[in-house]
């Protein structure tokens, strides 16, 4: 890492170096320094290895979890669109279901009114066949009073000739 710099931008003066630049370090401070510097350095990287293994296995983590849930909205995805195609086929079913029956109520109407005109065509067919019976029996039912009226002339006629020849006999 290197040395951190100051507020003004400068960096900082390292251990190795004295207040007093002037002064001159012993080589055994100054292996006991970059000992200390080493070790330093190497229990920073041990901290920064073990940070990026632990956001290594965050990420790894994060990427089963990523994948884990991809793979359930694809499947929920999935499971929707099976779901859509299941309820149009149905409704699409129903739909010609109900045609179908609607044709046949129309069929069957269309039949009930045709039966109904034959219906009602025989039925005018049958009175008009009954008046004309209950005219023909009205006109020989006056036929037969007519000769019955003249018959019963006839005789009148006949019993007041009769009666006559008895009174010119008598």
């Amino acid at each position: 890492m290197p040395p951190k710099k100051d507020k003004k931008g400068k960096k900082k003066k390292t251990a190795s170096k004295s207040k007093d630049a002037g002064e001159i370090v012993s080589p055994e401070d100054q292996i006991r320094l970059l000992q200390s510097q080493t070790s330093s350095l190497e229990f920073q990287l041990a901290c920064k290895a073990e940070e990026t293994t632990d956001v290594v296995a965050a990420c790894e983590d994060l990427r089963s979890a990523l994948a884990e849930a991809n793979k359930k909205h694809q499947e929920e995805k999935q499971m929707t669109a099976d779901i859509s195609a299941t309820m149009t086929r149905q409704f699409k079913s129903m739909q010609h279901q109900l045609l179908e029956k609607i044709t046949e109520r129309e069929r069957i109407i269309q039949n009930l009114r045709d039966e109904l005109l034959e219906a009602q065509k025989q039925s005018a067919e049958q009175l008009a066949a009954k008046e004309r019976i209950i005219q023909q029996k009205d006109e020989e039912a006056a036929l037969c009073r007519q000769e019955i009226e003249d018959l019963c002339k006839h005789f009148a006629d006949l019993f007041v000739d009769a009666s006559k020849q008895i009174s010119s006999v008598v």
